[in-house]
């Protein structure tokens, strides 16, 4: 059954080799953690129950927060491990869940899949959304480890792609509607798409989105002031504060940043790119639209942003 994905990716890689080269040599994200993709981990320390719970990135990442911490609440006797695909995850999986095996999901070929189910041992497999690699799941139903999918979501373009992958390959149909697996949806669409996938009813469970679950806590008032100062801030400015932009976004914000500008004083444009390596790429955006750009790490170690404060975008990129 794995054979067929395995001889897919293997195909894959033989075509992309030249640009899976360059983009190893030159980009540091897909370095990182290569040999942890690979499966070398180490064997999991404890020997308690472990959960192993994945999310793709950032996003997944903190979706989890609260269930992790429902879990550690519920049940004392269990260990968590997490992981992520992206550096970015990684990282912050590392801020939120710090003390916990924080690690790279491997790659989706069944040698090291099996390497690292044996290395962690899971009892159970949490995948946030839709993280559903077809290896991965072949593995985990032979070893009988049941798997639950929360914040469920499904495009119309995920469901006709699933489908094709489960006539390619029957083992991949029946570890998706495995019995002991568990789908918890965002909404009746999600449940209705599961449902036309092939995954028993029983199985599924509406349970809305997972990311309302983490409340939001109040930034207490020093935090305010100290990042008002470092901003510069005056109690007349107006700020737009546009977070987790991608690739084509900025160019479309700082147009229409400049329009707003022209007929609003006082108006400032704080921007949070979503991947961190994009830094650079964004910086020559901001000048190539005529706007001068401070990083937050340069005014957190004391450079001030200069007179031209309201031509000056502030870019974090921590």
């Amino acid at each position: 059954m794995s054979t067929i994905f395995d001889a897919v990716y293997g195909t894959a890689l033989v075509c992309g080799s030249p640009y899976f080269f360059l983009k190893f040599i030159l980009s540091e994200r897909y370095r990182s953690g290569i040999t942890q993709r690979l499966g070398w981990l180490g064997t999991r320390k404890g020997k308690n129950p472990c959960i192993w719970i994945h999310g793709a990135s950032v996003g997944e990442i903190l979706t989890v927060k609260a269930l992790v911490k429902s879990i550690e609440k519920e049940f004392n006797n269990l260990d968590i491990v997490i992981s992520a695909n992206t550096n970015t995850g990684l990282s912050v999986a590392e801020k939120c869940f710090g003390g916990k095996k924080i690690f790279y999901f491997p790659l989706d070929l069944s040698w090291v899949v099996d390497r690292v189910l044996n290395a962690i041992d899971p009892a159970y497999v949490i995948l946030v959304e839709l993280e559903i690699w077809p290896n991965f799941l072949i593995a985990v139903t032979k070893k009988h480890i049941p798997v639950i999918l929360v914040n469920a979501r499904i495009s119309e373009k995920s469901l006709k792609w699933y489908r094709v992958l489960s006539k390619i390959s029957r083992g991949f149909f029946e570890s998706l509607t495995n019995k002991e697996n568990a789908f918890c949806s965002r909404t009746e669409t999600d449940t209705t798409r599961l449902r036309n996938l092939g995954i028993p009813e029983a199985q599924i469970f509406t349970t809305g989105n997972m990311k309302f679950d983490n409340m939001v806590t109040a930034v207490p008032e020093d935090t305010k002031e100290r990042l008002l100062r470092l901003f510069e801030i005056g109690k007349d400015d107006k700020v737009i504060v546009c977070g987790s932009t991608h690739e084509g976004e900025e160019a479309i914000l700082l147009r229409i940043f400049k329009q707003i500008r022209s007929k609003v004083d006082n108006l400032r444009l704080v921007l949070v790119q979503r991947h961190i390596e994009r830094v650079s790429e964004v910086i020559k955006q901001i000048e190539s639209a005529g706007l001068s750009c401070v990083r937050k790490t340069d005014l957190d170690k004391g450079i001030k942003i200069g007179a031209d404060i309201y031509e000056t975008v502030i870019l974090c990129d921590t």
